[in-house]
């Protein structure tokens, strides 16, 4: 950020110094009319030729002959032909710095995205969010795992008045006081009679066929 910056300031100021040396330039006699300073010697040498000997003349012939490349190469330098050489010069520099700049700015703006990406990861209310998420994932395991997620499938739970939860029948007494949870409240209730128990079933005795004896009828011979 800070290095575009400082390339786009130097870049400015570069572009506003040329453009006040063309300016510059432009306002001068030379940049209007760059032939003026030979066409007046060559007027001066024309007026000294009519006053002086022909040996003169041909020496002055001899230096304008010397000074016509020179006008020629003069002309080549014409500067409003240097003006827009540097102009061009300085648009292909314009657009290859504004190529550069837009590149780095991706770049620098292509890591602060990055930087912010991280420090938003980092950040702790991101951190928090996570935390919330993580937790509220546990407490939806504990419900699926807790004994009420069975209340709301139709089954109850039963307690005696020490809080104990009652498994068998066996475990209450005719007078107990016991609480029973349903899915949407309790029922408080006191057991009339302790739990029915089967009476175990005494085996038949074998009745004894007629005209036999059995292994354990006493002996009746007389």
């Amino acid at each position: 950020g800070q290095l575009a910056a400082r390339l786009s300031g130097l870049a400015t100021a570069l572009l506003a110094g040329a453009r006040r040396d063309l300016q510059s330039v432009q306002r001068s006699v030379v940049f209007r009319d760059p032939t003026w300073r030979l066409r007046s010697a060559a007027q001066r040498l024309d007026e000294l030729a009519l006053r002086l000997p022909g040996g003169l003349k041909d020496c002055l012939a001899r230096v304008r002959r010397r000074l016509e490349p020179a006008g020629n190469r003069l002309a080549a330098l014409h500067p409003a032909r240097l003006a827009e050489r540097a102009r061009s010069r300085l648009d292909r520099l314009t657009s290859r710095l504004a190529w550069v700049l837009g590149a780095r700015s991706k770049l620098a703006g292509d890591r602060l995205a990055d930087l912010c990406r991280r420090l938003e990861a980092h950040h702790p209310r991101h951190r928090l969010a996570l935390a919330r998420q993580a937790v509220a994932a546990a407490l939806r395991q504990l419900q699926g795992l807790s004994y009420r997620a069975t209340l709301t499938r139709g089954f109850s739970v039963t307690r005696n008045a020490d809080g104990k939860i009652l498994r068998l029948a066996a475990e209450a007494a005719a007078g107990d006081r016991i609480a029973t949870e349903l899915v949407d409240g309790r029922i408080d209730s006191v057991v009339s009679a302790g739990p029915d128990r089967p009476d175990r079933q005494r085996p038949k005795r074998r009745q004894r066929q007629a005209g036999g004896a059995t292994l354990f009828d006493e002996d009746t011979a007389p």
